[in-house]
């Protein structure tokens, strides 16, 4: 069995109206692996102890998920020429060049973060990188 994060969070603005979503992910990498919208009252009825109450869900596990759930998110920055471009396509197909010329995209690294949308200072910019690992055992004796 692999540890997850839930998380039930409340969505809209109006007292009484709106729906509850409950998020649950795996701990260790982060993915989401399922996600159920229930309206307000439905969930009010599901924990006060009514069995079998409505609600929508998203199910998440596609190849992605699958692959990589149960592993450790592993995150690193790293600094490349930046981008001349000011349309934001041709700033991250000029960043993905970038990166690859580096060379930092082996051993499972991809980009999680290519730092497009934000404004960065100075001459270089940063973009985050992230891969999933296999967690190590330790027998205990």
């Amino acid at each position: 069995m692999k540890e997850a994060k839930v998380t039930i969070t409340r969505r809209g603005s109006n007292k009484g109206d709106g729906q509850v979503s409950i998020s649950i992910e795996d701990r260790l990498s982060g993915l989401l692996i399922t996600e159920v919208l229930m309206d307000l009252s439905e969930f009010a009825e599901s924990i006060t102890g009514l069995t079998m109450c409505k609600g929508e869900f998203r199910f998440m596990p596609n190849q992605f998920v699958v692959d990589n759930a149960g592993k450790k998110r592993e995150t690193k920055r790293i600094l490349v020429e930046k981008p001349n471009a000011f349309e934001k396509e041709k700033a991250k197909e000029e960043v993905r060049k970038a990166v690859d010329k580096s060379g930092e995209l082996k051993e499972g690294w991809m980009i999680h973060n290519d730092g497009t949308g934000s404004q960065q200072n100075g001459s270089k910019h940063q973009v985050v990188l992230y891969r999933f690992t296999e967690m190590k055992r330790f027998n205990k004796q």
